[in-house]
């Protein structure tokens, strides 16, 4: 430790570190995140599902940490050469689904519910499946791809959902939930009737910042 200490003090200017760490957060970001719409394209579901779900302040420090064990393993094989590489190897995979798990916890109540009720468009019990064009719906709004869904009728399946599969549910109410959903940065509209049904008007959440923020929408493909 004193070795580091005294080597980045005495020898590493911020332009070398710059040049050290700069090319592993760009790394880190393409490796973990969604870096171009373009990208979902050729990924798969759970490739997109795991990338989606990233952020910036967890990706960044993944990618501080990296670089302090990648300066960690550079004064380690200078002495035993690559006798412990398959254990650095172990720690950067370690790291790796840290951070998928972390995420994935911190991700906001309303988007958890959204993604459950997603993964519902697959159940094979009819009494919960989400369904389109009458639950949910792909649609353009203001010139933009968008996500319609009828948040009264696919939340009251959610919670039969969650009560047949002794999950507790996320929100206390409905209209907790649509509360919720009315102050997301991605909602273009709160009383938009479309091709959707139920009770009620609908709403219309921008596409695109709903992958990136970490949805995964029914029906993927």
């Amino acid at each position: 430790m004193e070795y580091l200490v005294t080597k980045i003090i005495h020898r590493y200017s911020l332009e070398d570190f710059d040049k050290d760490f700069l090319p592993i957060l760009e790394e880190t970001r393409n490796e973990l995140m969604l870096t171009s719409v373009d990208e979902i394209q050729n990924l798969s579901k759970d490739e997109y599902s795991a990338k989606a779900a990233m952020k910036d302040r967890p990706v960044f420090n993944y990618a501080v940490a990296r670089f302090g064990l990648k300066k960690f393993r550079e004064v380690v094989e200078a002495i035993f050469s690559d006798k412990y590489a398959e254990v650095f190897d172990e720690m950067h995979t370690t790291m790796v689904d840290s951070i998928v798990d972390v995420v994935a916890q911190a991700a906001p109540e309303w988007l958890k519910v959204l993604n459950t009720i997603a993964e519902m468009a697959v159940s094979e019990d009819m009494v919960y499946t989400t369904k389109p064009n009458y639950d949910y719906s792909f649609i353009e709004y203001n010139g933009k791809p968008c996500f319609e869904f009828n948040a009264a009728t696919t939340y009251f399946k959610y919670r039969a959902y969650c009560k047949a599969a002794s999950m507790k549910p996320l929100f206390p109410s409905t209209a907790a939930f649509i509360h919720a959903i009315n102050n997301v940065s991605m909602c273009e509209s709160t009383t938009y009737k479309g091709s959707v049904q139920g009770s009620g008007s609908n709403h219309v959440l921008g596409l695109d910042e709903l992958r990136f923020a970490g949805f995964c929408p029914p029906k993927f493909s």
